[in-house]
């Protein structure tokens, strides 16, 4: 159920570039869903904080990239183009270990 949870909210997080409206948006959903599955209550709240902290960082509509192209002289979706790709990686490398903790917790 993490790395489920984290992906869906990784997508709503880039799509509306806020990581405290994507955490209002799914955490009571996700925390309910939580506890009547009993799943690791901890590790879901930290996969719903990692999922908005990466539309944060790489969504083309967020505010701190918005300002750091800005500040930069640089388009802001170019900027966002660029921040992308580690960012993709580092949500494949979470998806996995959310995939292995799932089953040692």
């Amino acid at each position: 159920m993490p790395p489920s949870l984290f992906l869906l909210g990784s997508l709503i997080s880039y799509f509306i570039g806020s990581s405290w409206g994507t955490w209002g948006i799914i955490m009571p959903f996700d925390i309910s869903l939580a506890q009547v599955s009993g799943t690791s209550l901890p590790l879901v709240i930290g996969a719903i904080f990692a999922s908005g902290t990466f539309g944060a960082f790489a969504s083309p509509l967020s505010g701190n990239t918005t300002t750091t192209a800005q500040i930069l002289d640089l388009p802001t979706i170019a900027y966002s183009r660029y921040k992308l790709k580690p960012a993709l990686i580092a949500v494949g490398i979470s998806t996995l270990l959310y995939t292995v903790i799932t089953f040692i917790l």
